[in-house]
């Protein structure tokens, strides 16, 4: 455990400095203070330490079996009658003790200093302290699947521009279609002004229009906060808010591909802590004669090949190419039919010798 918290630390440390040294130049030219860059990356090591720390396990499980070996401690424990499961088993046990701890951890306590860090990342050292105001190509459903549509909106002024209301029947037809320049939010809902309201005609395959300065529509209840989605940091949310959230977006019409891959990103990150508990106590009681430096390689190569991977498939599950569930199941299959790969192989590998 000593072994997994240092080699753990020793990543984040390093991931970090390489970081800062990358940023270095846009944190002079934003005049940042030296104490909020240490802030910054201090709220962003509960991300990375969870991040890392199954290749930082990976990496002391496979060093501390493999010394053992090399100092003959396996084959002094065999000759006693002792089994080597009984000293790995308890590897396993504390390894799934740990994969439990870190979903919990990271459903609930990261997200919170992953938006502590954020803050002062807008705040301190971008120096943006307001949220932002604009955005462009705003659609959503409201009640009754009635479908609006805008060209920008402005939080600060609170104004919907070029609006377009299409309300519908249950067949799809569209019955009403109402334009207005633009809409103002009164605190409860949106007032409409300068309003072309179409009306529609099945039977009579006509329609008939009114122009009207002002309409108060009740329905139309979405405060503007709620639709500037790229004020919403996923990262930053708990496992809570995710859900909301999800059900939020659903409600209105929007895609919820990346908030459902960042659920399941959280829940099944921590089984690679297993999968890599595993590989580790296969490498360290079969693979024989190795340096230091190749332990620690090794176990380098593994885990960020494993990250990698995840990261990835999670760009896939983002973008639609996969479901969210699969997206994130499927790199620890890889890994786990690697890891019994490896198991196999080395246990035969080593009947041989």
């Amino acid at each position: 455990m000593k072994l997994s918290l240092v080699f753990s630390f020793i990543i984040v440390f390093l991931y970090s400095i390489a970081d800062l040294f990358n940023n270095l130049s846009f944190y002079i030219n934003k005049h940042a203070q030296w104490f909020d860059i240490f802030k910054y990356y201090t709220l962003q090591t509960p991300a990375l330490f969870i991040m890392f720390f199954p290749l930082g396990l990976l990496t002391s499980i496979y060093f501390s079996l493999a010394h053992r070996g090399k100092w003959n401690e396996n084959t002094a424990v065999k000759s006693l009658g002792i089994k080597t499961s009984s000293l790995t088993n308890i590897v396993l046990y504390i390894s799934a003790l740990l994969t439990i701890l870190l979903v919990i951890l990271n459903l609930y306590f990261v997200p919170r200093f992953n938006s502590l860090s954020d803050k002062i990342k807008s705040e301190k050292i971008d120096h943006i302290v307001s949220r932002h105001r604009y955005e462009r190509d705003i659609y959503f459903i409201g009640s009754n699947r009635i479908l609006y549509t805008a060209r920008y909106i402005d939080t600060k002024m609170k104004k919907l521009f070029t609006l377009t209301i299409l309300k519908s029947d249950s067949t799809g037809t569209i019955l009403e279609r109402d334009d207005c320049d633009y809409a103002r939010w009164t605190g409860s809902f949106w007032q409409l002004f300068n309003v072309r309201k179409r009306i529609f005609s099945k039977k009579e395959g006509v329609f008939k229009y009114n122009d009207l300065k002002s309409v108060s529509d009740s329905s139309l209840n979405v405060p503007p906060d709620k639709l500037i989605t790229k004020n919403i940091t996923i990262n930053n949310m708990t496992i809570n808010e995710l859900f909301a959230y999800a059900h939020y977006m659903k409600s209105i019409g929007q895609t919820t591909k990346r908030i459902y891959t960042q659920i399941y990103y959280l829940l099944f990150y921590p089984i690679s802590i297993l999968i890599l508990a595993f590989l580790g106590i296969a490498l360290g009681t079969r693979v024989k004669s190795t340096s230091n430096l190749f332990e620690f390689g090794l176990s380098l190569l593994i885990g960020f090949f494993y990250w990698g991977t995840l990261q990835s498939f999670r760009a896939l599950g983002d973008a639609g190419g996969l479901s969210p569930v699969l997206a994130n199941i499927f790199p620890h299959l890889i890994f786990f039919a690697v890891m019994l790969f490896t198991i196999t192989f080395l246990k035969k590998f080593s009947d041989q010798r």
